[in-house]
């Protein structure tokens, strides 16, 4: 993680997939997002023909008395179909027709290794199942098992699924370093972007991979992607574009897109994180003019228009539910740092204001303590808000509320700050301009840890690691 950037990652476990779909969180082989995303709209294609890459069908007719002379099960499998979604080389759907409603278990195994339980389906006469967390160029072996409630166990022949070769424009990636104390269990999430020499925002992706390094799910974004984001429910949030709001759930085959303009607001940024009752949070921005600036060298008074961020809650049905503006509670005038004449804002819906100056730039809107934490990047600052009188309960950073405890350093245009089990806040400093550098200090980067007193106003840096040697 370099000076200017930040990485958002997202642990993707096993959890109930949807009312007909449970995974078995024992397997060896953890259910891709069991995240919850199904594999996106587009993981269930539905094309046929034996010829395609990566498509396998069969059709059994179990009808016949078994070879023990048992009745035939009161169950038999149609149809049993596997494809490889066009838009992910990694992501399979399998397609499962009954004569009659069942409850259903998938088995899956890479080549040369017996197929184990992947995932339970309750009673239905026709399945559809993602199959993720496959590696690329890699042929897969998939059966079908139906217990009817009686002796009789229906298992269809194995069939093949074949993975394609990831993305030719999909940077390598490479593992140097799994240790097991240090390594989450799960998937890891975050977004792909080409940043220099300067920002391509309509090439973007978002990508999983697994412990080992192994790319294991993505999607192609068509517009700028800032702000990601895991659910209870294991769904995506993210951008598509400063203008949309973007939600993918692999395991429930959806993807839902706020359009921020139909919500009333000017951009979604950074930060999208879903509810626990299905509603959205957002960190927007708005635009004002701000008069009273006045030119150092000349003496004369201007007008900048000012960026400032929005803090927004929303309800399961798109509807607002609380807006906090930094704006409304912050002058610019007294508080800002070069930064603020950053080209981060030439973008739509801003593209025909002159120079919008990127004032607070949020980068982290983080739910503490009843409250809201916001992050500022421009700033320096972290910011402390209570949703239910919208007073600004403490900012953390230099010239704010805390005195910073000897031996520590502030933080400077800082990105991801969390809220530990014991309160204290764990944040990447970037380090890019530090209010206590000496003279001729080059910039460095950092993870650090703050322990905040309440009663005396005091900051401590309790932990920091910056990788050992800076220059």
């Amino acid at each position: 993680m370099g000076l200017g950037f930040s990485l958002h990652t997202g642990v993707l476990d096993t959890l109930n997939v949807s009312n007909d779909c449970r995974l078995h969180t024992s397997l060896p082989m953890k259910t891709l997002f069991i995240s919850s995303l199904l594999l996106l709209s587009a993981c269930a294609n539905d094309k046929s023909g034996t010829g395609d890459t990566g498509h396998t069908s069969v059709t059994t007719d179990d009808t016949a008395a078994n070879d023990t002379g048992e009745p035939p099960s009161l169950v038999n499998i149609t149809s049993f179909v596997a494809n490889i979604d066009p838009d992910c080389s990694v992501c399979g759907t399998a397609t499962i027709e009954l004569d009659t409603p069942a409850p259903l278990t998938l088995l899956v195994g890479s080549s040369g290794e017996p197929p184990v339980d992947w995932v339970k389906m309750d009673a239905a006469s026709s399945h559809q199942i993602p199959v993720l967390q496959l590696r690329a160029d890699t042929t897969y072996e998939l059966i079908a098992r139906i217990n009817d409630g009686t002796d009789a166990v229906v298992e269809s022949d194995s069939i093949s699924l074949t993975t394609g070769p990831l993305p030719d424009d999909l940077p390598f990636m490479e593992l140097t370093s799994n240790e097991e104390l240090e390594t989450q269990p799960g998937l890891t999430l975050f977004a792909v972007a080409r940043w220099t020499p300067i920002a391509e925002e309509d090439w973007n992706y978002l990508v999983a991979v697994d412990a080992q390094g192994n790319v294991v799910w993505y999607r192609f974004l068509e517009g700028f992607g800032i702000g990601l984001h895991v659910d209870e429910q294991s769904r995506i949030y993210s951008t598509e574009t400063a203008l949309t709001a973007l939600r993918i759930d692999p395991f429930g085959q959806t993807s839902a897109e706020w359009t921020m303009a139909d919500l009333g607001y000017d951009t979604a940024h950074h930060e999208v994180l879903g509810l626990p009752d299905d509603g959205m949070a957002i960190m927007s921005s708005e635009l004002r003019t701000v008069e009273g600036w006045v030119d150092e060298t000349t003496g004369i008074e201007l007008d900048f228009d000012v960026v400032g961020d929005l803090l927004v809650t929303f309800d399961s049905n798109g509807e607002a539910t609380w807006e906090w503006s930094m704006l409304d509670h912050f002058d610019p005038i007294e508080h800002h740092t070069i930064d603020m004449h950053g080209t981060f804002w030439m973008r739509p819906p801003y593209m025909d204001v002159e120079a919008p100056k990127d004032w607070s730039h949020g980068n982290a809107m983080v739910a503490n303590d009843g409250g809201w934490l916001g992050s500022y990047r421009n700033l320096d600052w972290l910011v402390q808000v209570d949703p239910n009188t919208d007073e600004v309960e403490w900012v953390l950073g230099p010239e704010g509320d805390f005195e910073l405890a000897s031996g520590g350093r502030w933080f400077s245009r800082q990105h991801a700050p969390e809220i530990q089990e014991n309160g204290n806040i764990l944040l990447y400093d970037n380090g890019n301009a530090r209010a206590d550098a000496e003279v001729g200090e080059q910039p460095w980067s950092r993870v650090v840890e703050y322990q905040l007193d309440h009663e005396t106003n005091i900051a401590t840096e309790v932990w920091s690691w910056d990788g050992g040697e800076r220059y």
